[in-house]
């Protein structure tokens, strides 16, 4: 059974659907945490940028999950991170860390 995200986790939520990450761009704190919620029916991934090395930022290659998983990340450094589904690189996201 999923964990039920927190208040903090809920307004920095990205859920996966059949239609990509949504939603695509999400703009939090430095030290705040996303959480990734895959409800597109088949196995994810989460992974940095750029497809398929995964060398944009690294910590951000968080690896699969399967339907009704969720992974976290907390962000400690600013920047803009770009991320994608490896197993359908045409799903796409960007983090922006202030």
């Amino acid at each position: 059974m999923p964990a039920i995200p927190t208040p903090q986790q809920s307004q920095n939520t990205v859920t996966l659907t059949s239609n990509g990450f949504s939603p695509v761009t999400l703009t939090i704190s430095v030290g705040q945490t996303v959480t990734w919620v895959n409800e597109s029916g088949q196995a994810a991934t989460v992974n940095s940028d750029d497809h398929p090395v995964h060398t944009g930022y690294t910590q951000l290659n968080l690896g699969s999950f399967s339907d009704g998983g969720i992974l976290t990340l907390k962000f400690d450094e600013p920047g803009t991170f770009g991320y994608h589904n490896h197993l359908n690189p045409s799903e796409i996201g960007t983090i922006t860390v202030q």
